[in-house]
């Protein structure tokens, strides 16, 4: 894990940007740390204004192509008090035995997805999501478990911060990841409710049309996403001068929802099933894995890119005004 520091080591303000927390993820947000550096604009930041940019979070997972870590944790389940009561995630129990004894040929595939979609069609299809996506802590070979314990990234990454942001008091928080949304395009998962005054700043940063709450992941019956490191985070964060913390999850637009399942069933077969990782044919899965997380068209490398510009510009301006 790296961590690159931008601006004067006393600033009150800081933009935090992490990238890597799923490995599988890393590549673009890794991509738009270079391109910042790149332009040089770290030289130019005023004097009350720093950047910290930490670089693949799930080192292992970005090594050997997978989203979750060395102990098949998904670190984006992991950020949470470990000494306290997990979730319960009843829909992914219900799910787990059905869609997971299925193998990853074509044909098994398809048998998982009309699986899952039979589920969503009794159940809801909010409570089918959450079910495979808002993370698990019964299932340790299972899909989005978050683990018994903080992890090493967990633990590495909030002894730096605590450290290099002693002296902030206003935090903008970008965490990158890839898989959600139109195709290339940037896509805002935001934590704080409609008509508060973070949604507002941030909808002044980043314009309101792209601003998305947590509800369209949750509804009445389900309680939401559960470890993630932007919640993680800002509670550690606002710890440090009770800082105040303005933090979003930014996803780049893959592929449609049924690809994207099928490639987590995929990366949780080759990690834990797969019965030789060096064979042609787990390769190729491999490979198909990548592109479903890092589209190698140049078109979808050059829009993150260019979105990703602009992300960063305005992010930096609306700090300079942040009172």
């Amino acid at each position: 894990m790296d961590f690159v520091w931008c601006g004067k080591p006393n600033a009150k303000k800081v933009l935090l940007v992490t990238s890597g927390t799923h490995g599988l993820e890393a590549g673009p947000g890794a991509a738009t740390i270079l391109q910042w550096l790149h332009t040089e604009q770290h030289k130019q930041l005023p004097d009350d204004i720093a950047v910290m940019l930490v670089h693949g979070i799930n080192a292992y997972g970005w090594a050997y192509a997978s989203r979750n870590n060395e102990d098949n944790i998904d670190l984006n389940r992991n950020f949470l008090d470990h000494t306290q009561a997990k979730p319960n995630n009843q829909p992914y129990t219900h799910l787990h035995t059905d869609i997971l004894t299925n193998d990853v040929s074509n044909q098994g595939l398809e048998n998982s997805i009309q699986f899952y979609n039979k589920y969503a069609k009794t159940h809801g299809k909010n409570t089918a999501i959450h079910g495979i996506a808002a993370g698990q802590y019964s299932h340790s070979t299972g899909i989005g478990y978050g683990g018994k314990q903080l992890s090493w990234s967990f633990i590495t990454l909030k002894s730096e911060i605590r450290k290099q942001l002693k002296n902030a008091n206003k935090i903008a928080l970008i965490d990158w990841h890839t898989g959600i949304g139109e195709y290339g395009k940037p896509f805002f998962i935001f934590r704080e409710p409609k008509g508060s005054a973070a949604f507002s700043r941030a909808s002044q940063w980043w314009g309101a049309d792209r601003i998305h709450t947590e509800d369209i992941f949750s509804d009445s019956d389900n309680p939401g996403y559960t470890g993630l490191l932007l919640d993680g985070l800002k509670g550690d964060l606002h710890d440090i001068n009770d800082a105040e913390v303005l933090a979003t999850t930014i996803e780049w637009g893959t592929y449609e929802i049924e690809t994207m399942l099928q490639a987590i069933f995929i990366d949780r077969w080759l990690r834990v099933v797969d019965p030789d990782p060096n064979s042609v044919p787990s390769i190729e899965l491999k490979t198909r894995l990548i592109e479903r997380f890092y589209p190698s068209m140049p078109c979808w490398r050059k829009s993150v890119l260019l979105h990703a510009k602009d992300i960063y510009r305005d992010t930096l301006n609306g700090m300079r005004y942040w009172e």
